[in-house]
């Protein structure tokens, strides 16, 4: 597969742009370099819409917003994405398109499905065929497979080069890059366990001495071979379930990481409202005591008490206010306010005029100015009363005590109003990290809860049904007359079951042969990078792992020696597809190798866990280890990698922000040496 263009029409935020990659095998990579938020996850995303009709986007809007704006309720856009590559000696071209409308309110929406279309041609022949819906899908599979994808295209946000050596999908995508998929298939068209096996067609064939009997156990048999195969393709959704639940959690602890020093801040918020409830309640409390000591004080004072009566009302009035709004100024008097009134200028240095908006608003403030509002009312309260009372001093004193506790409340108020605005103006726009990590926690659980599952399955349930198909096959063999009919069927069985063992064999082999071949290349490959210091191990399962030189497994893996470690592993990869006619076909072959075929590697932001050095020898090796590399990058990497890249750079565009909604690509001949 060998990518030749690219073209994005009313895509995001790119209107109309068409990109050529390098083809030349002597300078094989083409580079894209631009800022944050200029579109470089678009590319790369574009190419999987294009493919898989994959849309990773938070935003799944595709079209353009500046296309969107321009559009009328009745209008229609088309969003297109169209791939032109070589494979397999053929040229094709994928096109991926999707029609957008948009709302009253100028939304835009997508009025169908998307659709993906491919025309391949014969270069020979000049013969073109087009193919569409399902045809053009079982077209895009055989050129890259679906489970192939992660390990050659990298998005940076969605599936980084880090996460590479961690996905337990390993030992499928080998196995489909070397072509040994095809004979697990043939393993299974002969493997007697299975319903749908030649062996269960010629079993069904055996003559029996007692045909009730027999029916009965065949049924029985074929419930069993159906449970199995059951059993088994749940068992592996379980584990792909987990590769896919461990890649989320990796995300999300990534983004705990990043976001952690927020964490503080959003506890402090939350015990910023704790306090806050906590002093409403006290306001609460302390403003209802004070009315009762009003109330009590009434009957104490008799006809005394009319003469506070108003000031009570002022006092339930201010305080229904502040209690209402929560607008108050606690610093502020009224009389600051009619001074700045008086000025006719504000203290930001802006000019008004009586009547005009502004100065409504500071009219509006002195209906919340508390508890200076609230405290004056309390002491014009106080001034009515004669203190040369007992009673009135009794009741001076309950006043002065539950109004000073009220007023402080209402004050602490404010003051925690005030740094809860500020705390949240500093993390507006982050992550909850306390919803992530309880988040975090349930993929944990959900992933303790499919492995133990899926072990349960290959451990009890899969070896209990083997054992029950082959008491029911043994059964059913002991009822079969002895006649020739039934001979020949003994005698085709033996030879499925020869065949069946010489295919289990000959892929235990070619797995092994194939696994040491891959180890010896990813560390050809990390030794040239990292040097001898460390060693790359790949498992029987095709899991990836780093030992030190003294074969001790490695804990302390930095991002950086891991993307080091995965980019060798995947230039392993290419290795493999490109010599899958070579490796892994063993002295007993039995002619079902592949021709070799090679992959590109397209890359977004592939080295923002590495410094300088790890850059610059990833950008020396790999280029003579693929035959095509797309890489989208930050300037700043670009700097770091470009002297090594050297003679290799085909191609390169520099993508330009035009708004934070449009960007365009300009090819930079002057850069490519």
């Amino acid at each position: 597969m060998l990518i030749k263009s690219l073209r994005l029409k009313n895509f995001r935020q790119f209107e109309d742009i068409t990109l050529a990659f390098s083809t030349d095998p002597e300078k094989n990579v083409t580079v894209l370099v631009g800022g944050n938020t200029f579109g470089k996850t678009t590319l790369i995303r574009a190419f999987l819409w294009c493919l898989y009709k994959q849309n990773d986007f938070k935003d799944k809007n595709l079209l353009g917003n500046d296309i969107a704006k321009c559009m009328a309720p009745t209008q229609r856009k088309i969003v297109s994405v169209a791939i032109s590559l070589e494979h397999g000696g053929f040229d094709f071209t994928i096109e991926t398109h999707q029609e957008y409308a948009v709302d009253g309110s100028g939304k835009p929406f997508p009025s169908n499905q998307p659709i993906t279309s491919v025309s391949k041609k014969d270069p020979k022949t000049g013969i073109t065929t087009p193919l569409s819906n399902d045809n053009a899908a079982i077209e895009i599979e055989r050129i890259l497979p679906l489970a192939l994808q992660p390990y050659f295209f990298f998005d940076g946000e969605t599936n980084p080069i880090e996460d590479i050596g961690k996905r337990r999908n390993l030992e499928g995508a080998i196995t489909q890059i070397m072509g040994l998929d095809k004979k697990e298939d043939l393993e299974g068209y002969f493997d007697s366990h299975r319903s749908d096996s030649v062996c269960s067609k010629f079993e069904v064939r055996r003559i029996s001495t007692d045909d009730a009997e027999s029916v009965a156990l065949r049924a029985e048999l074929e419930r069993c071979q159906n449970d199995l195969q059951k059993v088994t393709e749940e068992a592996n959704g379980k584990r792909a379930n987990v590769d896919l639940l461990e890649d989320e959690l990796r995300k999300k602890e990534a983004k705990i990481d990043l976001f952690k020093s927020v964490e503080s801040q959003q506890n402090d918020l939350k015990n910023k409202f704790r306090i806050l409830d906590q002093e409403r309640s006290s306001r609460e409390e302390n403003f209802a005591a004070l009315i009762e000591a009003i109330n009590a004080g009434q009957c104490a004072l008799g006809d005394f008490f009319g003469s506070v009566a108003y000031a009570k009302a002022d006092i339930e009035r201010s305080y229904s206010s502040t209690q209402a709004n929560e607008r108050s100024l606690s610093h502020i008097e009224v009389k600051a306010i009619d001074e700045i009134e008086g000025k006719g200028v504000c203290i930001c240095g802006r000019h008004f005029r009586k009547g005009d908006d502004a100065w409504a608003n500071l009219e509006a403030q002195k209906d919340f100015i508390s508890p200076n509002d609230f405290g004056m009312n309390l002491k014009t309260l106080c001034g009515t009363m004669d203190q040369e009372t007992i009673s009135s001093r009794i009741f001076y004193k309950n006043v002065i005590r539950y109004s000073s506790t009220t007023v402080k409340a209402i004050s602490d108020i404010e003051d925690v109003k005030s740094q809860i605005d500020q705390i949240e103006k500093d993390i507006e726009g982050k992550p909850d990290v306390g919803k992530l990590q309880a988040e975090a926690r349930q993929i944990r659980n959900d992933i303790d809860t499919n492995k133990s599952a899926a072990d349960y399955d290959e451990k009890e349930r899969i070896p209990a049904l083997n054992g029950q198909i082959d008491s029911l096959g043994n059964k059913i063999k002991k009822l079969s007359q002895d006649c020739e009919a039934n001979q020949k069927i003994d005698y085709y069985l033996s030879y499925c079951k020869r065949i069946h063992d010489m295919l289990a064999i000959s892929l235990a082999s070619q797995r092994q042969e194939v696994r040491i071949a891959l180890q010896k290349k990813v560390n050809e490959i990390f030794h040239s990078i990292f040097g001898p210091a460390r060693n790359i191990t790949i498992d029987p399962n095709f899991s990836v792992s780093s030992l030190v030189s003294d074969g001790s497994l490695s804990l302390d893996e930095s991002n950086g020696l891991e993307a080091m470690k995965n980019f060798s592993f995947v230039g392993g990869l290419i290795y493999l597809a490109k010599n899958a006619d070579k490796i892994g076909n063993g002295s007993d072959d039995l002619g079902l190798g592949e021709e070799g075929e090679i992959y590109p590697l397209v890359m977004d932001a592939p080295f923002s866990k590495c410094d300088g050095e790890p850059i610059t020898k990833i950008c020396s090796t790999l280029p003579s280890m693929c035959n095509q590399i797309i890489i989208i990058i930050m300037e700043k990497d670009y700097n770091a990698a470009k002297q090594a890249l050297g003679g290799r750079t085909g191609k390169i565009y520099r993508i330009k922000k035009l708004s934070e909604t449009s960007s365009e690509i300009k090819e930079d001949t002057a850069d490519v040496r």
